[in-house]
């Protein structure tokens, strides 16, 4: 019960932010320099919420859709590109539409 009102209000988080989140994207595929961004196509990022200690929680954008894959798998598919470290971690991710998802990463 607890983990369904967390994710409630994470998805409402979410949302809220979303326009912003998008206009971002849209940038970083206009070329404009975004730290957020892995910078290649498809785009990857991993806007940061928060954390402790070597767990990270946050939103993931990834058009290409690896970051629902298992971890090894993430790890050979990205072996060759600059991604967000945190997302070759371990970690769990929920989808929140659109490409975006809501992840925690321990490191």
């Amino acid at each position: 019960m607890i983990w369904q009102g967390y994710y409630v209000g994470a998805l409402v988080h979410f949302e809220l932010a979303r326009p912003g989140y998008v206009a971002r994207i849209a940038a970083a595929r206009s070329a404009v320099v975004d730290a957020d961004f892995a910078g290649v196509r498809p785009t990857v990022a991993f806007f940061a919420w928060g954390g402790f200690l070597s767990n990270t929680y946050g939103i993931v954008y990834d058009a290409g859709d690896v970051i629902t894959k298992p971890l090894r798998v993430r790890q050979e598919a990205w072996q060759t590109r600059r991604v967000p470290g945190e997302l070759l971690c371990d970690g769990s991710v929920m989808p929140f539409g659109g490409h975006f998802y809501y992840g925690s990463f321990t490191c």
